[in-house]
């Protein structure tokens, strides 16, 4: 069982190594884990299951997250910082 929390960490992580393109040791750094750690939170947003119904509405939110972080990625790029 993973708490809100911890999976919190864990969609962080994961949108820190992918969008930002942060390596895992820098993001250990940043939230204060150690590498194991990161790992561990990255590989449990990638290997969410549709089977699990839990997961099933988390994979539906990470999914909405990275629209907004594509939207707000190509705002940035082209219009450079929001006001």
């Amino acid at each position: 069982r993973k708490h809100k929390r911890r999976w919190a960490l864990s969609f962080y992580c994961y949108f820190v190594y992918l969008s930002l393109g942060y390596t895992q040791k820098e993001i250990s750094k940043l939230i204060s884990r150690t590498n194991a750690c990161v790992s561990k939170y990255i590989k449990d947003v990638v290997t969410l299951s549709e089977s699990i119904i839990y997961e099933k509405e988390l994979i539906v939110k990470k999914e909405q997250i990275e629209i907004l972080l594509k939207e707000k990625i190509n705002h940035l790029l082209r219009y450079g910082e929001e006001k």
